[in-house]
């Protein structure tokens, strides 16, 4: 599964780093909405941060959340027919899944799916508490309001890492 959904996770965490543009996957303007360094560092890309050990870390802790968002969909939910992936056309599933992403914690996170893997959300925020807070704290400088906004950033990034896999599991019924 891990295989099928790394084109994903490789395509949303260039949006999101601001390497790529909206426009070169099918998606014009989708950036606007997704791009960390954009929305909370006023900076086009990760690039342009000058300081290397900053952008490595944000970078990091940018691609191990969406990341650990998938495995912990994988770790948590078993899909009977989820060998069939493989077979399963990533390309439209992934062109599909892009524009949801950007609401990927509204999609998974509310309503019924929190009952179904309580373990999802929990993930996150011990995630949240133990890495993804003191990377930010130690390299953005944000107050209280914007440090509510990066989380509910982060959260979403998680839940889209875990829509992924939903998704492709999904495709295999």
């Amino acid at each position: 599964m891990f295989d099928a959904a790394s084109p994903g996770l490789e395509t949303l965490l260039a949006l999101v780093e601001g390497t790529r543009a909206g426009a070169e996957v099918g998606h014009p303007g989708i950036e606007k909405g997704i791009c960390f360094p954009l929305r909370y560092l006023k900076l086009a890309s990760m690039q342009q941060i000058p300081s290397l050990e900053r952008r490595e870390a944000l970078e990091g802790i940018l691609a191990r959340t969406l990341c650990l968002g998938l495995l912990s969909y994988l770790m948590n939910l078993k899909f009977g027919s989820r060998a069939a992936v493989p077979k399963v056309d990533t390309d439209r599933v992934i062109n599909e899944w892009l524009p949801k992403s950007m609401i990927a914690d509204h999609l998974l996170f509310r309503g019924e799916f929190p009952r179904v893997a309580p373990e999802i959300p929990a993930g996150f925020d011990a995630l949240w508490e133990l890495e993804i807070e003191p990377t930010v704290k130690a390299n953005c400088q944000v107050g209280r309001w914007g440090i509510g906004k990066i989380h509910a950033y982060f959260r979403n990034l998680f839940a889209a890492g875990a829509l992924l896999g939903l998704s492709l599991d999904q495709t295999t019924n």
